[in-house]
């Protein structure tokens, strides 16, 4: 077997392993801005702040807000301060295990399509059965 050809494949599939993690860790990025954004938004919506005006009440542009929403731009730790300070909120952190169930059915159906998305993705696949891109 050429040895050359075999250190190219290795380089390849450690080349594209590569690739998955960072695009999982990009992927995480920004389900983890959503879910905290979701948290802001149930906020604003019973308190009838419009996006524009939590702009203001944070000094930063109401296109950021927009891109924030979009998933253009992740939220950072300054925002969320500025956020729960404008807002008089403070967030509850947990770290919780990627296997825990939602417990609570109204979260759930209406989750649902995502939450298959989420567990389609992170279900572990054995590295022989993995397509490769």
């Amino acid at each position: 077997m050429n040895t050359q050809l075999s250190n190219e494949k290795k380089i390849k599939a450690a080349f594209l392993d590569k690739f998955d993690i960072e695009d999982d860790y990009k992927h995480l990025e920004k389900m983890l801005s959503y879910r905290l954004l979701g948290e802001i938004e149930k906020i604003t919506d019973e308190r009838k702040i419009l996006r524009k005006d939590l702009a203001k009440l944070i000094n930063v542009s109401p296109s950021y807000i927009t891109q924030l929403y979009r998933g253009s731009k992740v939220v950072n730790l300054e925002i969320l301060a500025k956020i729960e300070k404008a807002l008089n909120f403070r967030f509850e952190v947990a770290a919780v295990s990627r296997d825990l169930v939602v417990s609570d059915e109204s979260t759930k159906s209406r989750n649902k399509p995502q939450m298959q998305l989420i567990e389609n993705k992170y279900t572990p696949v054995p590295k022989k059965v993995r397509k490769s891109a």
